[in-house]
């Protein structure tokens, strides 16, 4: 993923530091910057609440955090989703899944709770509504079919701490 970044910056001409880290313990300096972006992470991670925690150390006062992901696994009504994209995933994940307390009941609501506990404020979300237009465009291998509503996002602020 850093090779295709570093390519990607180099097409468009953009000047960045690319680092691998463990997003749970990140090795970047504390209150430097002013935004904080987390796509389809979330649902990965053991322990959720250490990255909300890393995201604020990470961020200024004020900074955003931005976090992308959605109900991979089950249906909106938690149900479990039942379709061969998902028998895949679910072959890949079996034995880590019940170690990840987002891979179920991943929702808006919950991710917002979860940063307004961890002291962000002004925390806001809405689906990604063109989200399969923009998987058709950009990704024709039929990825769009696979999700039966569409990634949230979720946007919250860094509460000041003067």
């Amino acid at each position: 993923m850093l090779e295709k970044a570093a390519e990607n910056a180099r097409k468009k001409g953009v000047d960045v530091s690319l680092v691998q880290g463990d997003a749970e313990e990140i090795p970047l300096s504390d209150g430097e910057y002013d935004f904080v972006l987390s796509k389809y992470l979330l649902w990965t991670l053991p322990q959720p609440d250490m990255f909300i925690n890393e995201c604020s150390r990470l961020l200024k006062d004020g900074g955003l955090m931005m976090i992308i992901d959605g109900l991979w696994f089950q249906n909106p009504d938690g149900t479990e989703k039942e379709s061969s994209s998902n028998d895949r995933f679910n072959e890949l994940y079996s034995g880590v899944k019940p170690n990840l307390p987002l891979a179920k009941n991943n929702t808006p609501e919950r991710i917002t709770a979860l940063a307004q506990s961890h002291g962000f404020e002004a925390v806001s979300w809405r689906f990604l509504e063109d989200y399969d237009a923009f998987l058709e465009r950009n990704d024709p291998s039929g990825h769009s079919a696979g999700y039966i509503q569409p990634p949230h996002m979720i946007l919250a602020k860094k509460r000041s701490q003067t």
